[in-house]
């Protein structure tokens, strides 16, 4: 995949970027990755927590995401396959993104700012020259992204390219929850303050993300909520703005598009990052109060990180 192409995905962040587990051994599965399962009148729905960057070797699919993969009519994403078009992105982030004004990234932010940014980036080998036009929530979106690729973690091992592989396999719709424009509009239109802030922090934290990330992957992949919550609010919590926009306004606005599909009969596997399905003001406690009946599934077997010992063989007896 060509690096433009990378980092015009929807990349967001800690919400998208925690999947990124450096110099982690892969968890083996226990828990397995949330789940859940809705009724909504004739329609069912399964909900998988994803994480959008993984390496080949985290494992993560079981049984029970299988089965809902097999029992969807469609597979519900984030965003359609059309709305993840590279060139889409490209378009939108020169609109949403790149100063066109003749102002530059070291106007905004100071030049000693700019200075530590510019240091942190040639160490990932990015150049100062992509950097300088840049606003700062895409610049903060960008150095995450070139971090994660220095260290071998890709979306097209994330969850979402692994189940829209197989749903294209056998011919399975895709449909999406929101449009491109919403999802990078959801940064974009933070105050100019917050965006400074952001990208701040992330040059401030960008060397402590791979025990962080770490600690989330093993949280996810075991299906530990309590602690997948705690560490991943700890951040969202700071920022009460950020918060509103990345994860209340969306998950608002989903309900309405998911009441929708719930008007006809149907199947849908909705996979969507994790922090959307936990935490007080998650997509699932939304749709609660919709009078969805939901459930949490359980992965049913624990993968272990022994192989299996063959059972010794009894000696035969003698006779004679």
């Amino acid at each position: 995949m060509a690096y433009r192409s990378r980092i015009f995905r929807p990349l967001f962040l800690l919400l998208v970027l925690a999947a990124a587990v450096v110099g982690v051994a892969p968890p083996a599965l226990a828990g397995g990755p949330p789940l859940w399962r809705a009724e909504a009148g004739p329609t069912t729905f399964h909900f998988l927590g994803t994480f959008h960057l993984l390496t080949p070797e985290v494992e993560w699919i079981n049984p029970e995401i299988l089965a809902a993969f097999d029992a969807s009519d469609k597979m519900v994403l984030e965003l359609s396959p059309e709305q993840q078009s590279p060139g889409l992105f490209a378009f939108l982030i020169a609109q949403k993104g790149i100063y066109k004004d003749g102002k530059t990234l070291k106007d905004e932010i100071g030049e000693e700012e700019y200075l530590r940014l510019v240091g942190q980036a040639s160490e990932l080998g990015f150049p100062e020259s992509m950097l300088r036009n840049f606003k700062p929530w895409y610049a903060a979106v960008a150095m995450t992204v070139q971090f994660s690729q220095v260290h071998g973690f890709d979306p097209e091992y994330g969850v979402e390219s692994v189940l829209s592989q197989e749903a294209r396999d056998v011919g399975k719709p895709i449909i999406g929850l929101e449009t491109a424009d919403e999802q990078l509009s959801a940064l974009a239109d933070l105050p100019m303050d917050i965006q400074v802030r952001m990208l701040s922090e992330t040059l401030d934290e960008l060397a402590s993300l791979p025990d962080i990330w770490g600690a989330m992957i093993v949280a996810w992949a075991g299906g530990d909520i309590e602690t997948l919550e705690e560490l991943m609010f700890q951040f969202l919590n700071t920022e009460p703005q950020v918060y509103e926009q990345l994860i209340t306004v969306r998950n608002r606005n989903w309900v309405g598009r998911i009441n929708s599909l719930a008007s006809k009969p149907g199947s849908y596997l909705i996979a969507v990052g994790v922090a959307h399905l936990i935490g007080p003001d998650s997509l699932l406690t939304m749709l609660a109060a919709e009078g969805y009946q939901i459930e949490r599934i359980e992965a049913q077997e624990e993968l272990s990180e022994e192989p299996e010992q063959e059972p010794e063989e009894e000696p035969e007896e003698k006779t004679g």
